[in-house]
């Protein structure tokens, strides 16, 4: 593995052009990196939460038994995203 100084001395043979692509592609490498991490906001996806995204109106889904009710979802889901 070569060291900084050997890679420089290495960079200053090559021609001119090279040298300012390798320049600019340093430059946008450390400035992503320097930059701020953003925050990722905070994801609520409790199942109240999406409940209350549906809006299936009066009811909801109540339409099926407790234990059918992941197959008496789809029918309103696929009406509120006609």
């Amino acid at each position: 593995m070569q060291t900084f100084d050997q890679i420089i001395r290495q960079t200053r043979t090559l021609p001119e052009n090279i040298q300012q692509e390798i320049l600019h592609f340093v430059e946008f490498m450390l400035a992503k990196y320097q930059a701020p991490v953003t925050a990722a906001k905070p994801v609520s996806s409790t199942p109240f939460a999406i409940y209350q995204t549906l809006d299936l109106g009066v009811g909801g889904y109540a339409q099926f038994p407790s234990n059918r009710a992941k197959q008496g979802i789809r029918e309103p889901l696929l009406r509120k995203h006609k």
